[in-house]
């Protein structure tokens, strides 16, 4: 019974220990695949990194690519030297001019005026400075005389010429006025007589008979009007021409009285002095009349093409105020205000630069910068420079004000 129960048991636990061992080895085994698993994936993660390949510098041109315009060099926009009103413009857009040209005129009838009286009071101190300085001889006075007589007839018609010219012109006013009231009750009668019919059970044909009719009746109250205006306006010019006459007679005569009292009388060494200085300031004041009478005409000031032309005829214009612009299109070049200020201090006079132009697609011009502003200009944008570039060839396609692509070679 010992001997059968020992074997039994040493059977037993024996099998214990062998599983014990067989189980030790698996999980042994299986920790050294999920640690070998382990070791390839993360071998794998390193093998998927790219070794980083060095950057060396590229040795390449940089270049900067900016918009501009094409615009001569040479260009003004001229402004009106007076205030007045345009009544003649004498040129239009590309018309070419030559320096000193005109190129429009404005209402100058007082300053044309003030021209004529200083040219009077002129001849008035130098007839005076005359006579004083001459003898009172008797065929002298005589001329003087009849010089007197005949400024006093000159008065007398020219005050005839405009009393007469005064009726006429309110005779012509008169009846533009009542040519235009007779336009005005018509075409009110017109006008009712449409709205009668308009919308109403009538006849087509009498509803398009009533704005026939209405339609007649504007356009004769518009011509009314315009011959109304047009007599008003004769009216002043015709009147200041009629006074021009009346004070140029008046001047005379009292150049003519001055004549002959001077002649009558003789003179005294003080009184020639006074003369000469009375010539004088007649000569100032005549040479100050005429510069203010040339302010009312615009010249050019170059030879050049009308740009455009901003005013009109009729026109009221205060000083100053623009009234075209001239360029001279031999001297087109290329002008950008894109020149940031990280680029400009690699910009310099004399950069090259390629400028194409979106018009002329198949055309490429070179250039040069001719000239960088010194001070900036600040925008919306942030701060810019100008820059002007100067083409090496002027072809005649490109025109003022066409937009340029400009490639600009950089500088270290």
């Amino acid at each position: 019974m010992q001997v059968a129960s020992g074997k039994y048991a040493s059977g037993k636990w024996g099998n214990r220990d062998m599983r014990k061992r067989t189980l030790f080895w698996m999980m042994l085994v299986m920790m050294l695949v999920m640690l070998a698993l382990l070791l390839g994936l993360v071998g794998c993660g390193w093998a998927t990194e790219e070794t980083p390949t060095p950057e060396f510098p590229v040795d390449e041109e940089a270049t900067l690519s900016i918009t501009g315009e094409a615009a001569p060099a040479r260009r003004v926009v001229l402004s009106a030297p007076t205030g007045g009103t345009m009544i003649e413009i004498l040129v239009t857009e590309g018309d070419e001019v030559e320096a000193e040209q005109t190129l429009a005129r404005l209402d100058a009838v007082d300053a044309e005026l003030a021209v004529q009286r200083a040219e009077a009071a002129l001849a008035s101190a130098q007839a005076r400075l005359m006579m004083l300085q001459e003898r009172p001889r008797p065929e002298i006075v005589a001329r003087a005389r009849q010089q007197v007589q005949a400024t006093e007839a000159a008065i007398a018609q020219a005050l005839a010429e405009r009393n007469r010219l005064a009726k006429g012109i309110q005779v012509e006013v008169a009846e533009a006025e009542a040519e235009l009231a007779r336009a005005e009750a018509a075409y009110k009668q017109a006008q009712i007589d449409y709205d009668q019919k308009r919308g109403r059970d009538v006849e087509d044909w009498i509803e398009e008979e009533a704005a026939i009719r209405l339609r007649g009746a504007e356009h004769a109250l518009k011509a009314a009007q315009l011959r109304l205006d047009r007599a008003r306006r004769d009216v002043r010019a015709q009147i200041r021409e009629a006074d021009v006459a009346v004070t140029v007679a008046e001047a005379q005569k009292g150049v003519a009285q001055a004549q002959l009292e001077l002649t009558q009388a003789g003179a005294l060494a003080e009184e020639i002095a006074q003369a000469q200085a009375g010539v004088k300031q007649a000569q100032a004041m005549l040479e100050a009349a005429r510069a203010t009478l040339a302010r009312y005409e615009l010249h050019a000031p170059f030879d050049g093409t009308v740009g455009g032309v901003t005013a009109q005829v009729g026109e009221t214009l205060a000083p100053g105020q623009p009234l075209l612009t001239l360029g001279d299109l031999r001297t087109l070049q290329v002008e950008t205000t894109d020149l940031g200020e990280a680029d400009v201090t690699r910009v310099g006079v004399g950069q090259e630069a390629t400028i194409t132009f979106d018009v002329l697609p198949e055309r490429t011009f070179t250039a040069q910068v001719i000239h960088i502003a010194p001070m900036a200009e600040a925008g919306s944008g942030g701060v810019h420079y100008t820059a002007v570039l100067a083409l090496d060839e002027l072809a005649p396609e490109i025109r003022w004000g066409m937009t340029a692509f400009i490639e600009l070679k950089m500088s270290e």
